[in-house]
């Protein structure tokens, strides 16, 4: 039996070979960090944060009262004071400042007995609570997102390298 004669490829045959791998790897790719992605959901869960926003008594200012609560924190809970965004809450403020107080791992039900002297030395140095949030924050940050876009591109590669190879060596068997 004889070959029929090699026909030279054509300029679609020639776009369309290399988009098809780089289709494929941006598939794998994705697919990989997704599956890394609850993977990591699931090994790093996130934990609740109760979110309370708090004004500062006159002249002072969020970082002075993460300070001040520093001694109050005597089972070592995270948390930490940040300022408000002039948008987020709407309060006529007579020199104080607008702060929000994040304290992890606040169940649904309320400051937990390790928050309670960290939550009751913040009302009392302020002038009470104007709002009151939880909020669900994942655990894994920007460096963790990092490692699992570069883990997913590197088995994404690595897949597909497999699956040339493997596509190669049938190819030259068949002739």
């Amino acid at each position: 039996m004889q070959r029929p004669p090699d026909n030279p490829s054509g300029l679609t045959e020639a776009v369309s070979r290399p988009m098809v791998v780089v289709l494929r790897f941006v598939f794998f790719l994705l697919i990989f960090y997704l599956l890394l992605s609850i993977a990591a959901g699931l090994l790093m869960p996130g934990q609740e944060v109760g979110r309370y926003a708090l004004v500062t008594v006159i002249g002072q200012n969020c970082e002075d009262l993460q300070e001040r609560l520093r001694p109050f924190n005597v089972n070592g809970v995270d948390y930490r004071v940040i300022p408000a965004e002039m948008g987020e809450i709407e309060f006529e403020l007579q020199g104080g400042t607008v702060c929000w107080l994040e304290i992890s791992g606040v169940p649904e039900s309320g400051v937990g007995a390790a928050a309670a002297p960290l939550y009751d030395a913040a009302m009392n140095k302020t002038t009470g609570p104007l709002s009151m949030e939880r909020a669900y924050q994942p655990r894994f940050g920007q460096v963790e997102t990092i490692a699992i876009w570069l883990l997913s591109f590197l088995l994404a590669a690595i897949v597909l390298a497999l699956r040339l190879r493997k596509q190669r060596q049938e190819a030259d068997s068949d002739t």
